[in-house]
């Protein structure tokens, strides 16, 4: 084996490595940064309304209060609880409606050989390029004329229909070894069977 030069191996690019504190100051600087909102935040969360409109912003209170705090748990027009609950529900059926759909549809479209499969795939793939601004406004008719107005359904039920999560399960189903599901047919497991115990 002929060495390299040093001179050739400067000259096809070396990796700059920083010093390890000086890599560190620079992660809690961008740290410092991204976190910033969140702790400005909690510090106008701490000031009275007096000390929140003034003209020069102070980071520090000055005459730091817990009164919002107070007033948000205390106050009966503060239905804290339910706020909660909402979020946790919404979000806990959206999960397992996305899951649910998105996986049957991702296993037909990696398993399953059927006419137009590819162009469907595209077609799906390309309503990501789709901004959620464009559709916000006729789902929510759509959601209206239902009659699913202020309800959970009508805050979960849109967001079923997730191509990102069929494009993820899709290359994971891809990577599943043909010979199980061969081996499973054998065995004389229908496709529903095949999706449960092999693919899932």
């Amino acid at each position: 084996v002929v060495p390299v030069p040093r001179s050739a191996r400067l000259a096809s690019g070396v990796k700059v490595r920083l010093p390890h504190f000086l890599l560190y100051a620079l992660m809690g600087f961008v740290a410092l940064v991204m976190l910033a909102p969140a702790l400005w935040m909690v510090s106008t969360s701490l000031k009275p309304e007096s000390d929140i409109t003034q003209a020069v912003p102070r980071w520090i209170p000055q005459h730091p209060t817990l009164e919002h705090y107070v007033k948000l748990f205390s106050d009966r027009s503060f239905p804290v609880a339910r706020w909660f609950f909402n979020s946790f529900f919404v979000v806990t059926m959206a999960t397992i409606g996305i899951l649910v759909i998105a996986s049957m549809a991702a296993f037909a479209f990696a398993r399953l050989r059927f006419w137009g499969r590819e162009p469907l795939f595209y077609l799906l793939l390309a309503t990501l390029l789709i901004p959620g601004q464009v559709s916000l406004i006729p789902v929510f008719l759509i959601v209206q004329k239902l009659g699913l107005f202020n309800t959970y359904l009508g805050l979960f039920l849109p967001g079923l229909g997730n191509a990102f999560g069929v494009f993820l399960l899709r290359s994971f189903f891809a990577r599943v070894p043909r010979e199980l599901e061969e081996a499973a047919i054998l065995d004389g497991a229908s496709v529903p069977t095949i999706y449960l115990r092999v693919g899932l």
